[in-house]
This record gives C-alpha cells, structure tokens and sequence, in this order.
C-alpha cells in the first residue's frame, strides 16, 4: 500500500516538472523568435574621411625689435654747453653738430700750437739745409726734428679735444628726446641724446632653447605685434645671423631675423612675438577633435568598415599616436589608409564592432600645411 504511495507521488512530480519544462520552452521559443526578427543594434554618427596633411611644428618666443643704426651719443668729455643746434625729433644729416660744448680754451690752444709749428719747422728746416752741407752736428738736427713731431702731437691733442667737445650725428636719422639747455654742464660720460637711422628694415633678436634643432640662416620666422593700429601688424622675416654658442645662463642660441619696414612697423626696443618653425611634419593625418577619445592605453579613434549592404559600417577601434592639436584639429601619425572614414560627432557612443549608420559626411580635411604653435 505504502509502495503504490511513492510510486503515485513519484509521477505526479515527474508530471508537474514535465509540464512546466514544456511550459518554459515554449516560452523560449517564443523569445528567441522574437529576437530573431529583431535588428541589429546600432549606433548613429557623423563622420568625415581622412587624407593626408602636413603639420608644422612652431614654437613662439619674445623678440626684441633692434634697429640697426640706432646709437646712443654720450658726452666724451665735461665742458658748458655753447650752443644746442637740433630740437628733440628733428632730421640731422651725418656730420652736423648737434651739441656745441665751450671749446674757446681749446682753440685758443690750438692758434698757438699752430703759430708755435711755424716757428719750429721753419727752424727745422734750417737745420735740415745746413746738415745737408755738414755744417751742424746730426744730434741738432734730430732735435729739431723731435720738436717739429712734439709739437704736431700737440695739434692733434687739441683736435681731438675739441671733436670730443663737438657731439655730431654719425649718419642721417632722427634725434630722441634730449633736455641739453645751452649754459648747462655737462659730466663725462653722460647719455646726450639717441640718434635713429631708416635704413628701411629692422633686426629682430630672440632666442631659441637648446632642445629645439638649430636653425639655419634664411629660414623664415613671423612676427606679430599687438596694438591698435591701422598699420600692419603681422609680417614675415628671414633669418639673418645665428649665434655660434649658446648662452650660458638659459641654455639658449640667439637669433637675428630682418624684417623690412615696409611690411611691418616696428620701434627699435618694441618687443613683438616671433613665431618659429622648429619641426616639419609632411606624413601625417589630420581628424576633428571629437574624433579622438582617449583611456588609459592612450589615443584612438573609430575607423567605419562597410558591411556590404544597406551603406551601414562597422566601427573598428584604432590606437593612435597624438602629434598636435589646435581649437579644431589633432594631428596624428598615420595610423588608417588614405580616404578612411571615421566618426566625427558621435565618436564616444561607439564600441568595437558595433554596426554604425552615417547620417552626413562632411568633407575631409584639407591636407595642407598647418602651423601650430607652443609658446615658451
């Protein structure tokens, strides 16, 4: 009795759990035939085709604007101003005075000596003309001879003294601002006034650390000044002189660049931005910004494969190595074949493999040569 119990308990069991298998399969196979007429998911970008650009690689510094014939005209000697010729800002041509110290002493120094030379030549000449006929002995002859030379030195010291006491213009150019008063003292050594040549360019000196390749003369720079102005205020210079060693406290090579006037006004001392070529990239490739996304293995960017039908792509993940980038553009090593396509707008919603579809292709990039630069 109690057998035929288990046995009837047994049945039902295996019943019930037969039931609800055959229950749970069709369950699934309603599912699986669902899913089955279900599409593929997909994700939805922008995405532009990528050719190949060049990259210049710039480095911006400060120059200092030097004019080439800019002097500063300092006082030789003391003395009183006599006369002040030239106003601050005026037009002085090479060799006129500018500044007349008192040199009445010195030229009435100069009168004697001239009178005391006449004297003594015309006695060395005498002397000359007897010694010829043995009359006199040659030790007279010698002196006179070292008078005549003493006495000649004598001039030229006062000439000198008085070019000292006279302050000209060495070339043509403008004067700076002076505030020489006639009957003012005047100390050696003390700064006069500047004078400013035009010889229709400008140098411009800057230096380049020594982490950077040396540049070689001619190669071309570009400037920038910022000011309100109606003038130009960009221009191109070349290269013109590069310093042999590199200076000792920054470890830097100055350069000299010429920049013509013409192109771009500069005042002797301005300083402006000089932006420098250092690196030429010419093998790279050039995608937007929003095409780049970076983990912790570094840059990539999701290249679209066709799939051979309905113009739908699959995303395929590329490592890629960063050059540079501005407000708009990375530059990378070449890392997919010329004409690729790649996401744009969109780019982080995408994963290896996933099918993508394109709603626009904007036009690629220009490969052409663009210069970024990284200020020191």
């Amino acid at each position: 009795m109690k057998i035929r119990a288990w046995i009837a308990t047994v049945v039902m069991i295996a019943a019930l759990i037969g039931t609800m298998g055959y229950i749970k399969w069709i369950e699934m196979s309603a599912i699986l035939a669902a899913a089955s007429n279900t599409p593929e998911y997909s994700e939805t970008v922008e995405a532009t085709r990528v050719e190949k650009a060049m990259y210049t690689q710039s480095v911006t510094v400060i120059g200092n604007a030097v004019a080439p014939d800019h002097v500063v005209l300092l006082s030789e000697t003391s003395g009183v101003i006599k006369a002040v010729n030239y106003s601050s800002g005026e037009w002085v041509k090479s060799g006129e005075v500018i500044i007349q110290l008192d040199i009445r002493s010195e030229q009435a120094n100069l009168k004697a000596a001239i009178a005391k030379k006449k004297l003594v030549s015309s006695n060395y000449n005498r002397v000359k003309a007897l010694s010829a006929h043995q009359a006199i002995s040659q030790e007279e002859l010698d002196t006179a001879q070292a008078n005549l030379v003493v006495i000649e030195a004598e001039i030229e010291a006062i000439k000198n003294i008085i070019r000292k006491k006279t302050i000209t213009a060495p070339f043509d150019g403008v004067l700076g601002i002076h505030s020489a008063k006639v009957g003012e003292f005047l100390d050696a050594n003390t700064r006069v006034v500047s004078v400013t040549g035009d010889l229709g360019y400008m140098w411009v000196d800057f230096y380049i650390p020594q982490t950077y390749h040396k540049l070689s003369a001619g190669s071309e720079v570009h400037l920038l000044k910022v000011e309100d102005s109606t003038a130009p205020l960009q221009a191109n210079a070349s290269i013109v002189a590069v310093e042999d060693a590199l200076q000792a406290g920054i470890r830097s090579r100055k350069y000299r660049a010429k920049v013509w006037r013409s192109a771009l006004e500069v005042d002797a001392n301005e300083a402006l931005s000089v932006h420098v070529p250092v690196r030429q990239y010419d093998n790279v490739i050039s995608v937007p910004n929003m095409s780049v996304l970076r983990d912790v293995s570094g840059g990539y960017i999701f290249e679209l494969i066709p799939t051979g039908g309905n113009e739908q792509f699959r995303a395929k993940r590329r490592q890629v190595e960063i050059i540079a980038a501005n407000e708009g553009v990375t530059f990378l090593k070449p890392s997919v074949a010329p004409n690729s396509l790649v996401a744009a707008p969109g780019a982080f919603k995408l994963f290896d493999g996933v099918l993508v579809n394109i709603v626009s292709q904007p036009s690629a990039l220009a490969g052409k040569s663009i210069p970024l630069d990284k200020e020191l």
